[in-house]
């Protein structure tokens, strides 16, 4: 009996002879989780931005109160182009009177720990191999670009999502070598991915993953494989419908004729060089990379080298990978779950973002921990190419987990606060719009707190620099008014309130403000017409400012 188990455990899905299967290595796994909580402890010190933090936490009425009450809400809207329940509902959660950043942070912090342990989970089941294992564990858990994930309160859709994420791609690999007990690791596997796409819609690409992992186990793709994973497709299918529609739901999608099929091609190649590029030298790293203007009727030079050093290397993957399947995995892995945010459809105004990488790295970081691992085993395989690789590779990724982790520690501080966050993105040379508009908005609200008029100006110099880069930008031209409101400046509030409202006639708080402008100035039949304008676009109009209007002398 033992012959003959011994022999089982020495086949794999295709057949083919391999080593025994090993045990999990606890140890190891206790490294990588110790270090990552070493790490990223930084981040529950960490405050909250004006940077979607407002939107999904300071201001947001749908997640105070208990969760039980806005559940209903929570699962029938959308929420600033996401469609992302089990999200709002853990935010929610963490949400406590008086409102404290740290309940955010830490919920934040213990998924992504929780996440490594499973990317050590995930790694063991696909290569029976613990220091690969560990190697990928630590490149996931610090690696800098994987911070903005973490660190940014509002992001907490990455963390959730990946969470239930990799535990379906846990149990798929599980119920491969689990035969006798496949169909209810299936059904495992089909609530985690719904729990997965309820957080972010990202999850989508997972059936994908699941016949890339059948590939490297061995397992022919044919119409049988594809239609046992039909109800998986199904289920992208559906949520990725709804994810374009809540995109929509705030224009979040651009009009294709803004940026051309050739231009999306151009983004796309340059998100994937930037991203390769980064996944091995992540400096210059920003919250917010804007997309490029054209000089000229052209973009600047790197984006159109980029596509070609992208099938510069298609080659040589084609190549290499011939002989080598995890190269092509990782390859893969990183297309299929990279390419729904490559701009191909243009959604939001950056062209690439550090978050996007936080599954699609995983592929390569599988990669690395198996050249790592092959060195430290010294596997012959009488390529003496290949032995030296390895034998490299076991030097040099313990030294880059090293760097990587500095380069982690740093990076989380950058999330401090508003005004480092900002001061961070425009100073690593990403200057852009919302940079400016947002680190104006809160020099402006630092201002009139402390009474300090310098502050004001500053903001007043940041909205400028947004309007330069975009001058029919009708929320600079809002925010630097409220400005000269506030210095008492009434005549350029007007002015600017005015340019705002003929940019966009329905940003109905530039109508209030301008009504309380011309009040102030004593020009009441105006104030009057602008705060019923207000009004009529559903802005909460105070009825006793209508009231003191018209007793004014408005009409």
């Amino acid at each position: 009996m033992a012959k003959q188990k011994q022999k089982q455990e020495g086949k794999s899905l295709a057949g083919k002879t391999i080593a025994p299967r090993q045990k999990i290595n606890f140890a190891f796994l206790f490294i990588a989780v110790v270090a990552t909580l070493i790490i990223y402890y930084p981040s529950l010190k960490n405050g909250l931005t004006n940077w979607d933090d407002q939107e999904y936490i300071t201001n947001n009425p749908h997640i105070k109160g208990p969760a039980g009450d806005n559940l209903s809400y929570h699962f029938k809207n959308y929420h600033m182009g996401n469609y992302h329940p089990l999200t709002m509902i853990s935010l929610n959660l963490d949400a406590k009177e008086p409102l404290d950043p740290a309940p955010f942070h830490f919920t934040n912090y213990l998924l992504h720990v929780f996440n490594v342990g499973l990317v050590f989970l995930f790694v063991f089941l696909l290569l029976q191999n613990n220091i690969a294992a560990l190697i990928s564990a630590l490149l996931f858990g610090l690696h800098p670009m994987h911070v903005e994930s973490v660190a940014w309160a509002s992001e907490r859709k990455d963390v959730l999502y990946a969470f239930f994420f990799l535990g379906a791609l846990c149990s798929y690999t599980y119920s491969l070598a689990h035969e006798k007990e496949k169909l209810k690791w299936n059904v495992i596997t089909t609530l985690l991915f719904i729990l997965s796409i309820l957080s972010k819609g990202q999850a989508v690409v997972l059936p994908v993953l699941f016949i890339l992992i059948d590939r490297l186990e061995g397992k022919k793709t044919n119409t049988s494989s594809f239609i046992s994973k039909i109800h998986w497709f199904a289920l992208s299918l559906i949520f990725g419908v709804v994810a374009i529609k809540a995109q929509h739901s705030i224009n979040a999608i651009q009009d294709t004729g803004t940026y051309p099929f050739s231009d999306r091609i151009v983004f796309a190649g340059y998100g994937i060089a930037a991203y390769l590029y980064k996944l091995f030298v992540p400096v210059d790293l920003s919250c917010f990379y804007p997309f490029p203007q054209k000089v000229n009727g052209f973009y600047p030079a790197i984006y159109y080298f980029a596509p070609a050093v992208v099938s510069g290397i298609a080659l040589l993957v084609w190549f290499f990978g011939r002989k080598n399947k995890y190269l092509v995995f990782a390859c893969l892995f990183f297309l299929a779950s990279i390419s729904i945010v490559l701009q191909l459809l243009p959604v939001g105004g950056a062209v690439i973002a550090d978050r996007y990488t936080y599954i699609p790295y995983l592929g390569f970081f599988i990669l690395l921990g198996k050249i790592c691992a092959d060195g430290f085993e010294e596997i012959k395989t009488g390529n003496n190419t290949y032995r030296t690789i390895t034998g490299t590779g076991k030097f040099l990724i313990p030294v880059l987990v090293l760097i990587f982790s500095v380069l982690t520690w740093q990076r989380i501080a950058v999330w401090k606060d508003s005004i480092t966050l900002w001061n961070d993105c425009i100073g690593n040379g990403h200057p852009s719009t919302k940079a400016y508009q947002n680190r104006g908005k809160i020099l402006q609200d630092s201002a009139q707190a402390t009474k300090d008029p310098k502050l004001m100006d500053l903001s007043i110099a940041d909205f400028n620099e947004a309007l330069h880069l975009t001058p029919t930008f009708a929320e600079g031209y809002y925010n630097r008014g409220l400005a000269y409101f506030y210095k008492k400046d009434y005549a350029h509030a007007i002015d600017d309130y005015t340019q705002a409202i003929q940019n966009d006639p329905s940003l109905a708080v530039a109508w209030h403000n301008r009504a309380g402008t011309y009040f102030t100035v004593g020009k009441y039949n105006e104030a009057l017409h602008d705060a019923l304008e207000a009004q009529r676009l559903g802005y909460a109009v105070d009825p006793k400012f209508i009231e003191a209007i018209k007793q004014a002398g408005g009409k």
